[in-house]
């Protein structure tokens, strides 16, 4: 599973002789500062509607990994594709499990 991420969150090393402890031990992961176009170029680029239909939009970089992955079946049933609680993917990965399932991507907001 952990291969199959974009971004971790939280590490989880179990208690070993090596980390020295018979507790487990925590790291978060934090991501390294640095500068993002604020509008990327435009074949990366994507715009999702806001919930709630209120005529806005938000738009992010498809490479990275920003939000949550959502599948929707041929019934129009929403599903979340998360391998863990807040990941966050790329669209691509987005794509690659929604794929997986026989699924499409879709938006928690249609």
């Amino acid at each position: 599973c952990e291969c199959s991420i974009d971004e971790p969150r939280v590490i989880r090393l179990d208690p070993s002789t090596q980390t020295g402890t018979h507790l487990p031990t925590y790291y978060e992961y934090v991501r390294p500062p640095c500068v993002q176009m604020a509008f990327p170029e435009d074949d990366n680029a994507v715009t999702v509607a806001e919930i709630f239909n209120s005529g806005g939009s938000m738009c992010g970089d498809r490479r990275l990994p920003l939000a949550s992955g959502a599948c929707k079946a041929s019934n129009g049933k929403m599903e979340s594709v998360c391998a863990f609680k807040s990941e966050r993917v790329t669209l691509d990965t987005a794509v690659e499990r929604c794929q997986a399932l026989e699924k499409t991507v879709g938006s928690w907001s249609s």
